[in-house]
């Protein structure tokens, strides 16, 4: 199957809150496009032109897969793809340590940057031919952007 016309992020985010148990988070469903979504004490939110001075919102999509962007230039709906920076920002009402990740809908030529509390400078890069899931992670923030890294970075935020 074609990473460009069947790619999700799937992750599946676990965090936790100080000394709280972790949290999973599944962003699977059938809700279509919003403005955002909100799962429990996280908003998901989407972005374009990510790290630049034309950032703009875009849509978040949700479907069986998983979460996607969406906006009026998106060549792939549903998709987070690098060539316009698109990004799904994950907001948490406190602070938390995210300990993993975990992906779909994407293959070993893919790559995301995830970004901790808007440092871009400092962004970790991680590919998808380092292996799935990511876990042993202990990365402290309230927003956790992740963004496809090359152009053939096309995939979906399920879990």
């Amino acid at each position: 199957m074609s990473l460009k016309t069947a790619a999700i992020v799937a992750a599946t985010l676990v965090a936790c809150a100080g000394g709280a148990s972790a949290a999973t988070y599944d962003f699977t469903g059938n809700g279509g496009a919003a403005p955002s979504y909100v799962f429990d004490d996280l908003t998901v939110t989407g972005h374009w032109g990510t790290g630049t001075f034309l950032e703009s919102s875009a849509k978040v999509n949700q479907s069986a897969a998983g979460l996607g962007v969406t906006h009026f230039l998106d060549a792939n709906p549903g998709q987070i793809d690098r060539a316009l920076n698109e990004s799904l920002r994950f907001s948490f009402a406190d602070e938390v340590e995210l300990s993993g990740l975990s992906f779909g809908g994407y293959d070993q030529f893919d790559d995301f940057s995830l970004v901790v509390d808007g440092d871009y400078a400092n962004a970790y890069k991680f590919s998808f031919a380092d292996g799935n899931p990511l876990s042993g992670l202990s990365l402290t923030g309230t927003i956790f952007s992740i963004i496809a890294s090359v152009d053939a970075g096309d995939f979906f935020n399920g879990g």
